[in-house]
């Protein structure tokens, strides 16, 4: 969850981040007890010393150093978890504030889908309202440390959601891509004690699910004319932003009626968005992504949204996500999981 922050409006390279996202994480490092002045010493030999100025960059290297001497100190593999819910409020600035104005919980989701798509390449948040009882808010995240990236931003979100709604909301499960680990491993029930919710090991894309009727839930923050003023800041920001940065997002929103239609090809979508395929491929490359990972990225995170359907059969998943064969659906999704698609489903069904 990087700050809201002019300098995140313009394009950057991918090699860089925003100095206050490492700030805030070393704040959290300190409150779980680390030492958080020798693991400082230990980012400054990475990256020479902190910008002068608080929003801007620094190199990923320095943040995946930070990453690397704090799990080996913390000696629990549930630090993500840790330190996401240790992350106090505030500390990331104007998204904090855009997130708690809101109104509502579902209106505090989508000013951070909003922000997301905004300000960022690499972290995208996804909001699906699946079957009448339940939602979905899924986060993506490219690049360095992802799945570690993931697991962090879904724990900030919990612990945040459950701090500005009274009565607390709080996921009826997470989802992590992170791989299960043996019971007699430490930390391996860490993240359920944490959030206090289950939590599903080697999912096919890291979330939460919710009862739809919590997305009604009022913030305790509420402020209208705040939240107001934060969203029309961030459009403002929109301005200067490369406009290939939305690029992804509207591939994305056309491939589920292109998929389901034989019509999940390059020219095919690059001539829904307007786009010569030419074009559309050279964006994408400049934004370090291809049309086949976009594709097989939103496969695998739509396949359990559908999945997640019981009256949905195995065969007509299949269809909606373009595979002309169920088998070549399972193929896939075994790839994606380790597990076939119906195993999935059987383990995974909403109980509550």
């Amino acid at each position: 969850m990087p700050p809201l922050t002019k300098s995140e409006a313009s394009p950057r390279p991918a090699t860089l981040i925003p100095a206050t996202v490492l700030l805030a994480e070393l704040q959290g490092l300190e409150r779980l007890g680390l030492d958080c002045a020798a693991i400082e010493r230990e980012v400054l030999a990475v990256i020479g010393a902190w910008p002068a100025d608080p929003d801007g960059l620094i190199p990923v290297a320095g943040y995946e150093r930070m990453w690397q001497v704090a799990m080996d100190r913390f000696g629990s593999n549930d630090l993500p978890t840790a330190l996401g819910l240790a992350i106090p409020f505030g500390a990331f600035g104007t998204i904090d504030y855009l997130a708690a104005s809101a109104d509502t919980l579902a209106g505090s989701i989508a000013s951070l889908e909003l922000h997301l798509s905004v300000m960022t390449r690499d972290t995208r948040l996804q909001h699906d309202a699946g079957e009448a009882a339940h939602s979905r808010v899924s986060i993506a995240v490219n690049g360095p440390l992802g799945i570690v990236a993931e697991e962090f931003t879904l724990a900030a979100l919990v612990g945040r959601f459950a701090i500005l709604t009274d009565p607390p909301v709080k996921p009826l499960w997470v989802g992590l891509r992170t791989p299960a680990r043996p019971p007699a491993e430490a930390g391996n029930n860490g993240r359920e004690q944490r959030l206090g919710v289950p939590v599903r090991y080697g999912q096919p894309v890291t979330s939460m699910t919710l009862h739809s009727a919590q997305l009604r839930q009022r913030m305790c923050r509420a402020d209208p004319y705040l939240h107001a003023t934060l969203v029309s800041l961030a459009r403002q920001l929109n301005v200067d932003a490369q406009p290939a940065s939305d690029l992804e997002q509207a591939i994305r929103a056309r491939l589920r009626d292109a998929l389901g239609h034989g019509r999940a090809q390059p020219r095919s979508v690059a001539h829904l968005l307007g786009l010569s395929e030419r074009t559309l491929q050279r964006r994408l490359a400049e934004l370090g992504r291809s049309f086949r990972t976009i594709v097989e990225d939103f496969r695998r995170e739509e396949a359990t949204h559908l999945l997640a359907n019981a009256r949905l059969a195995l065969i007509d998943v299949a269809a909606r996500l373009g595979y002309a064969e169920q088998t070549s659906f399972t193929r896939a999704f075994r790839r994606w999981t380790g597990r076939t698609p119906g195993d999935w489903r059987r383990d995974n069904a909403v109980t509550r």
